[in-house]
């Protein structure tokens, strides 16, 4: 089971929260997906984002942010559980309304790694 939860906040800045319970049974599963109802930007490297995985995995586990099919970020989860945030050259990225957002597992999934969640900022002051 997943989910995707979307925070507005009263700056022009806003969250898009998603957990996965278990781990990607299968390769590259997409774990997380939402459509963007409004214009916005992720920061540069998902700055601020955070993350947490309930069982590490057994090595370091990648995850592929997609904007409509193509990758814009990665989110790496290492064996002792740290959360490593990436942007396609470290630059912001714009989505569009209609955009369709992926999180994708990797290719070889992980069996030990369970129960993922993270947040990424986004920003829809700067369009």
């Amino acid at each position: 089971a997943n989910g995707v939860v979307i925070v507005a906040g009263t700056d022009a800045k806003t969250a898009v929260s998603f957990f996965f319970v278990g781990g990607p049974p299968i390769a590259s599963q997409v774990m997380h997906k939402f459509m963007a109802w409004k214009d916005f930007t992720f920061p540069a490297n998902f700055t601020a984002a955070q993350g947490h995985i309930g069982t590490n995995p057994t090595a370091t586990f990648a995850l592929a942010v997609n904007q409509n099919g193509t990758q814009i970020g990665t989110i790496s989860i290492s064996t002792g559980g740290v959360f490593t945030f990436t942007t396609v050259s470290g630059t912001l990225k714009q989505i569009n309304t209609g955009d369709r957002i992926e999180v994708v597992g990797p290719l070889v999934p992980d069996v030990t790694a369970a129960d993922v969640a993270a947040t990424l900022p986004a920003d829809w002051g700067l369009l």
